[in-house]
């Protein structure tokens, strides 16, 4: 069988005690832009391409998160290192076959459908992305489920930054806290408290590919909130739940019919861009997660909605108004597309509103949930909060913001009876009346 050598220079040094390690349970865990994705993704292609037999599952919480995490991820490395030739790539299903010898592939697996999780022959690699999104349940299930009779051991990585709130994976692999964290976030091993299982702690400072510019970016977040720096750059576990925006909210299964529904959209790059619905029913705001990506262009992005037109309809589709290429092509492809009322206190105006009402979350929407378990007040110089939220963790909220705020407020009703309202009327109001008639609202009373 053909072989292919990466150089030592693909990796990371900081990870080569990871790729080394033959512990069957393996977790990395940390702050952002630590490579983890890269050194995980790269790893197992290297095992494609060099075992006589290797299938790799994918899992996540849902299935089509896969496409823009972990696929996307090895797709690029394979792209990368011009490798093209060698793989079949298809997306529906998404899977990646290694021509040469076409045992070795990858698929994918979503833990929102168990049926299809459970039909699945001889893994011998499964990678856990997002794992913190996962239950406990959800993981003892798929792993008791992974059996094959081409391996006596199958490789198993858990990846996932920590959040303000500790999760299941604290309480079943790590021992106290206090035992191993260092303040500055330098430390690299954490002793687990079962056999057979190692954690990698990694924070951007084991990132030898990092910009400048990202570093100065995530540095930046200790002058703004000295909890989210904690959590996001050195990859700390969360202190506590101090400074939350949203500090409740329910989880359902949909968003009911009688609501009614128009649609937000945060465009990013590299931050994801987020579709979100959103619903309103008896005092009650209802989230509904379409699209969370990152690296989606506005021509990719549009495709990605067009896939839900049958669901939008004519419905309002309220945009970042930054984004004129998006706005545009979205009208160009038969969409209702509204501007997002933008401008000085936007933000605060329009969390304000939010804040007004009961939030409701279906279950499937786990970047809407992350993004409310983590949005928090940023801070000032000596540590009390302000009321301007702290800009990361924030994209499907600022989607649901854009959509609500046009329609709830500055439209000044809801949408009733179905009726379409067009996106070329005079929608949009004065700041100063903007701010008079919220000071007169009935929830700023």
């Amino acid at each position: 069988m053909m072989t292919y050598k990466f150089d030592i220079d693909c990796f990371n040094l900081s990870y080569i005690p990871f790729h080394e390690d033959k512990n069957p349970i393996r977790i990395v865990y940390g702050g952002r832009d630590s490579a983890k994705s890269h050194e995980v993704g790269l790893e197992f292609l290297m095992d494609i391409m060099s075992l006589d037999y290797c299938k790799v599952v994918l899992v996540r919480k849902v299935y089509r998160d896969i496409k823009g995490s972990q696929f996307e991820q090895i797709v690029d490395l394979i792209q990368q290192f011009k490798l093209d030739h060698l793989f079949d790539i298809k997306v529906s299903p998404l899977e990646i076959i290694y021509k040469p010898n076409p045992k070795n592939r990858i698929i994918a697996k979503g833990l929102d459908n168990a049926d299809k999780a459970k039909s699945m022959k001889d893994p011998t690699h499964a990678w856990y992305e997002e794992a913190d999104q996962i239950t406990y349940d959800d993981y003892i299930t798929f792993s008791l489920g992974l059996r094959s009779s081409k391996t006596d051991v199958i490789k198993e990585v858990l990846t996932f930054n920590p959040g303000l709130k500790t999760c299941w994976i604290n309480d079943a692999f790590f021992p106290p806290k206090e035992t191993y964290e260092r303040p500055d976030g330098k430390f690299m091993t954490v002793p687990s408290t079962q056999e057979g299982v190692s954690i990698y702690h990694m924070t951007y400072m084991d990132n030898e590919f990092i910009s400048k510019q990202r570093i100065q970016k995530l540095l930046g977040l200790k002058h703004i909130s000295k909890e989210k720096y904690r959590v996001n750059v050195l990859g700390l576990w969360g202190s506590g739940l101090e400074g939350l925006v949203f500090d409740d909210y329910d989880l359902i299964e949909s968003i009911p019919s009688q609501a009614d529904t128009y649609f937000g959209i945060d465009y990013g790059f590299s931050n994801p861009s987020a579709v979100v619905e959103i619903g309103h029913s008896e005092g009650t705001i209802y989230w509904d997660e379409l699209v969370y990506q990152r690296k989606l262009t506005p021509s990719d992005l549009v495709e990605k909605v067009i896939e839900f037109r049958s669901r939008i309809g004519n419905k309002p589709v309220v945009v970042d108004s930054a984004n004129a290429a998006l706005i545009e092509e979205l009208r160009r492809a038969g969409f209702n597309v509204f501007e997002a009322v933008k401008g000085p206190n936007s933000v605060v105006d329009g969390i304000g509103w939010l804040k007004g009402y009961k939030h409701k979350i279906t279950k499937h929407s786990v970047n809407i949930i992350q993004n409310f378990d983590n949005y928090v007040y940023g801070q000032d110089k000596y540590g009390n909060n302000t009321e301007v939220p702290v800009k990361a963790d924030d994209h499907a909220i600022d989607g649901g913001r854009y959509a609500s705020w046009k329609f709830g407020f500055i439209e000044g009703r809801w949408l009733t009876g179905g009726n379409r309202i067009v996106a070329h009327a005079p929608t949009t109001r004065t700041r100063t009346n903007v701010r008079g008639n919220l000071r007169k609202s009935k929830i700023n009373r």
